[in-house]
């Protein structure tokens, strides 16, 4: 016959939790990431930029499908389809980790299937990179320059 051994139930010290050394601490002044138009954002960048663009009071779709989006093949998504006039304005959020490297080759063909798939019936798509928007009126000062 085997013994079990249980653990008592009681704890001698409370658990402390920090974040880990070396990692920097997300900016406590932002709002709690939440749903944009019905959909979680999938990154911090992309909530940094849709709280960016809604203090701009610019219209936009968030996860704009193209060539029917991540269910079909060869579709994709774009972050952002900013509203502008005379022509939209494709936006893509790019992580600094996700984004540059090798991945890069693969983000350089995505662009040019974007505006070979729209066909002059947008403007050239936007990329904010992660260390260019750490904050949201980090954001809101690009999405003036290279949006409007």
């Amino acid at each position: 016959m085997s013994k079990v051994f249980q653990f008592g139930k009681k704890r001698v010290k409370k658990i402390e939790v920090g974040a880990r050394p070396g990692f920097e601490v997300v900016d406590e002044r932002l709002p709690e990431m939440r749903e944009v138009q019905g959909k979680m954002p999938e990154s911090m960048l992309e909530w940094i930029l849709a709280l960016g663009l809604d203090r701009l009071k610019t219209r936009y779709t968030f996860q704009y499908d193209v060539a029917g989006g991540r269910s079909r093949r060869g579709g994709q998504v774009i972050d952002f389809m900013v509203w502008t006039v005379p022509l939209p304005t494709p936006l893509l959020a790019q992580g600094d980790y996700w984004h540059g490297g090798v991945k890069g080759s693969e983000d350089a063909f995505k662009l040019a299937e974007i505006v070979r798939f729209f066909k002059g019936q947008v403007r050239t798509p936007v990329l904010v990179w992660e260390h260019e928007a750490p904050d949201v009126e980090a954001a809101v000062t690009i999405l003036k320059e290279r949006v409007r």
